[in-house]
């Protein structure tokens, strides 16, 4: 999803003269994003929904090709998609909102904040920060393996899943940048350890709550939210259906 923010150009009458920052007139936006999808989505990425939001104004919400090519499960504007690395937006939000109210302090040991004894590859001595994991250079050597579920029975608390992902530390800390996932999860890991909450909880309430964000949900299989829980029971009913349609045999 695309969020877009517009200037209004002063005593503007109609969307023939206002535009967004880049010059484009509001009365030509829908063309635009049309011209935009047709280049990208769909060959770069299978569908899309793109929204664009001015002042609270809802200007554009519009569906784009496939959630299933495999399928022809066409993309709708309800259609659930996964967070994917946007969550580490919600970790540093989280982490700042902390920050704000005394909480923490990007600049001290994380040790301070977690059980003791906490990690178990530790190659150096120096202290691991909250910005060396807002900078991914806490010296971890990042991996993906045991980070994938075929259940939701499966999945684990994120306590549990720190402790078995735990990478090894390579390089010392603020010396060489390298994405981690690890880092911005271990973030998600501590705002839980200070507010007492399961991560998910305290997204709920302290951001989609204030935000009145109440079509979205980052339970990890999303049943804390009835919209999305369904939508993505309906999402998947419809590809069960698609699998078994006489047409997709023929």
């Amino acid at each position: 999803m695309i969020l877009s923010g517009f200037s209004l150009t002063a005593g503007a009458e109609s969307t023939d003269s206002i535009a967004t920052p880049s010059g484009i007139n509001l009365s030509e936006l829908e063309q635009f994003v049309d011209d935009y999808a047709q280049r990208y989505i769909g060959t770069m990425t299978a569908g899309d929904v793109i929204a664009i939001v001015k002042d609270g104004e809802l200007l554009l919400n519009k569906a784009y090709e496939y959630a299933s090519i495999e399928n022809q499960l066409k993309v709708d504007v309800d259609t659930v998609f996964e967070w994917g690395s946007a969550t580490k937006l919600l970790v540093w939000t989280s982490v700042m909102q902390l920050v704000v109210q005394g909480k923490l302090d990007l600049n001290r040991d994380i040790s301070d904040y977690l059980p003791d004894n906490y990690f178990t590859k530790i190659r150096f001595d120096a202290p691991i920060t909250i910005y060396n994991l807002m900078h991914h250079n806490a010296g971890w050597e990042d991996q993906v393996t045991d980070l994938f579920y075929h259940s939701a029975t499966d999945i684990l608390s994120l306590e549990e899943t720190m402790d078995i992902v735990e990478p090894k530390q390579v390089w010392e800390p603020g010396t060489v940048t390298a994405y981690s996932n690890y880092g911005t999860a271990l973030a998600g890991y501590i705002v839980e350890v200070i507010s007492g909450q399961p991560f998910y909880e305290y997204v709920n309430e302290s951001i989609f709550a204030v935000l009145n964000m109440t079509h979205t949900a980052i339970h990890p299989y999303q049943e804390d939210n009835e919209f999305v829980a369904k939508a993505s029971r309906r999402n998947a009913s419809q590809l069960l259906r698609r699998l078994q349609s006489p047409d997709r045999e023929r």
